[in-house]
């Protein structure tokens, strides 16, 4: 099994209740994790595979820091079956990069279904978790591949853009297990006895086994995430199935045979696929329940929907071009409505000096902010963190043949909340590269685009 860990430290007052952490604290806890020879992202979360790294030393230090600083670890430890050879897989797709707006409709069944509305433009996967692109479609089509009705949704952004749709699954399962996802929490309980009396939370670490027993008191809070269980005696000979565990919460399994096509047509990775799990072994840490069914939209609804998007796609939108003057503008916005996270402006002697580097990109608008978080997701980095970024980025690719085979060369100059990295590449297109897999979720045409896109502000 596939075990990792993502934690942070937390500032606590002194009823243990999370407090608010200034500039200088994440900059000491991002320090002292980089003296660690970890990576984390720009808040000071840090991701591990456990089978990578030396856990107990990292923690036992980590716990010496939080003595001497006052703070605690939280963290979120995921255990899931290793990627192999099998005969269903669970697929792992990404969410939604833009905001979505949800609607309500109901299905022939009388259940009720929701249908995203979003900005299309700003998606970059063509599988996305319940949806996917134009370009998916083709590709099912071209293989002839069966299981899956297709609706569009509706797309509300301002730019040209391929179009995205919903997806239904035609077999569902009827039951399956799933974990009762708990959180080790000892500051909470009395007494260190509750946790085993209350809800077995002991036994159930216990029961996990691997590297979680060990690890679970370094934690003032630990919440434990584990893969479902699913019948094998409901499993089709071939295609895709949903297994519908709560309301808007679902899975998509699909057969060895499809992955391997979409593996093929570069739709998905190896890190999309995890073995599924099947009964009629049930661990004391799951419980087994009865699923939802599935949405049925009637095909009178689905064709309406469809024809709706031929004819949206007929209409003339304008390309994604935003200029150099949009985006400062909206970068003067996000300053001035948030000064408490982003910077003022460098100097002009500064901005001398960083236009004889390959950071001359960035003086037009280091001329309004050196830095910051322009968005909760997005964040600029100020020239001296550049260089870090960047430098690690480098020793990165130097040493890892996949990278370098599978990424671009760039220059980073921003990064995201979950540790994603931003690069300008020669060309001027900007990308974000993903932290965990060689894959590019997100791309811009210009600086500028990302910065106008990425802002909390448009231009007026």
């Amino acid at each position: 099994m596939k075990e990792e860990l993502s934690w942070i430290f937390d500032d606590l007052d002194s009823n243990n209740k999370m407090t608010s952490k200034d500039e200088s604290a994440y900059e000491r806890n991002r320090n002292f994790i980089h003296s660690l020879g970890l990576k984390c992202d720009y808040v000071g979360w840090v991701h591990m595979n456990l089978s990578s790294v030396d856990y107990i030393s990292i923690l036992k230090k980590a716990a010496k820091f939080c003595e001497e600083n006052g703070c605690k670890i939280r963290g979120n430890y995921h255990c899931s079956p290793e990627y192999t050879n099998c005969d269903w897989y669970v697929l792992k797709l990404p969410f939604f990069k833009s905001d979505v707006d949800w609607h309500d409709y109901i299905d022939i069944n009388g259940q009720e279904f929701r249908l995203a509305t979003l900005a299309a433009y700003k998606e970059h996967s063509d599988f996305l978790d319940n949806y996917v692109s134009e370009n998916f479609l083709e590709i099912y089509k071209k293989h002839n591949m069966k299981g899956l009705r297709f609706c569009w949704a509706q797309d509300t952004g301002k730019y040209a853009s391929k179009q995205y749709f919903g997806f239904f699954c035609e077999h569902s399962l009827s039951r399956c297990a799933v974990p009762a996802h708990f959180c080790y929490e000892p500051l909470k309980k009395k007494k260190l006895s509750e946790l085993l009396k209350k809800d077995n939370t002991l036994e159930k670490i216990s029961a996990i086994g691997g590297a979680l027993p060990k690890i679970y008191k370094y934690f003032y809070n630990l919440t434990v995430y584990l893969p479902n269980y699913y019948p094998k005696n409901e499993m089709p000979e071939n295609g895709f199935v949903y297994s519908h565990t709560y309301k808007y919460v679902s899975n998509l399994l699909i057969h060895k045979d499809y992955a391997k096509i979409l593996l093929e047509e570069k739709i998905i990775s190896t890190k999309n696929l995890e073995p599924a799990l099947f009964f009629p072994e049930i661990p004391i840490t799951h419980e087994e329940r009865d699923t939802f069914p599935s949405y049925v939209p009637s095909d009178d609804f689905i064709n309406k929907r469809n024809a709706i998007c031929e004819e949206f796609k007929k209409t003339e939108r304008p390309l994604r071009q935003a200029t150099e003057k949009q985006a400062l503008s909206v970068l003067r916005k996000a300053k001035k409505q948030h000064p408490d996270y982003i910077q003022k402006k460098i100097t002009k002697e500064k901005a001398e000096k960083i236009s004889a580097t390959k950071y001359a990109f960035l003086v037009p608008y280091y001329l309004v902010s050196a830095g910051g978080s322009i968005s909760d997701e997005y964040h600029l980095l100020d020239y001296e963190q550049a260089l870090i970024y960047n430098n690690e980025f480098a020793e990165d690719m130097k040493n890892d043949d996949i990278a370098r085979k599978k990424l671009p060369l760039g220059t980073v100059f921003g990064i995201c909340a979950n540790g994603d990295k931003i690069l300008c590449l020669e060309d001027g297109k900007v990308v974000r590269i993903s932290h965990e897999d060689y894959i590019i979720p997100e791309e811009w045409p210009s600086v500028a685009q990302f910065i106008f896109d990425c802002s909390e502000f448009e231009d007026e």
